[in-house]
This record gives structure tokens, sequence and C-alpha cells, in this order.
């Protein structure tokens, strides 16, 4: 079975990552049915309404939303994801077990935010 690849797109808050998302996903909805778009505000709303924003609430839904990335590209699925998640930990996960990995990270100076 085809393995989806999974565009991780980070950065700060305000840094443009819905708005690239938004653009990577329809690009490739031109050559692909099989491709999600899923951002984090959204995510959080789904998973997380009820949780809190200290250090390791936020590294919990992060790792769900890999998870997730994870369950669909090992259905063939082609996921862009837009998310903060600016953890270390978030990152090496989905480098040892995202086959289809690539991920982005916006950088904006403080002046754009």
């Amino acid at each position: 079975m085809k393995i989806g690849t999974v565009y991780w797109i980070t950065g700060l808050a305000g840094s443009g990552k819905t708005t690239l998302g938004k653009r990577l996903y329809e690009q490739l909805r031109l050559t692909n049915n099989a491709v999600v778009f899923l951002d984090g505000d959204n995510l959080r709303e789904v998973f997380g309404h009820e949780q809190g924003h200290t250090l390791a609430e936020r590294k919990h839904l992060a790792m769900k939303y890999s998870r997730l990335c994870q369950m669909l590209s090992e259905q063939g699925i082609d996921v862009v994801c837009a998310t903060i998640s600016l953890f270390k930990e978030i990152h090496e996960f989905n480098r040892q077990h995202l086959q289809k990995y690539c991920e982005i990270f916006v950088k904006c100076t403080m002046e754009e935010l």
C-alpha cells in the first residue's frame, strides 16, 4: 500500500502556517484526491478543548496530532498539518515514525508577527 506524505508545517503563532498549509493543500489536490489539511486550532477543538495550555498539555496534544498524521499516512493519505507544536520530542517522533515526512519551519521576524 502507498504511504502518504506528512507535511508538518510549524512555526510561531501568526507566522503564516495556516496560509501556507492551505496553499500547499490546494496544490496537492490538483493531482491527488487523497490529501487532507489539518490546522492546529481546529485540531484543538476536536482533541483538546478541555485541555489547558500548560507545557505538558500542549505536548500531549501535539503527540495526538502526530499519531493522527501517522494513521492517515499509513492509509495512503497525504497530510498537510499546520501547527505550532515547537517541541523537539515531537519532531523527533515524527522523523522516526513517519515514513514520508517533510518538516517545514515558517520563520519570520517578530515585527512581521
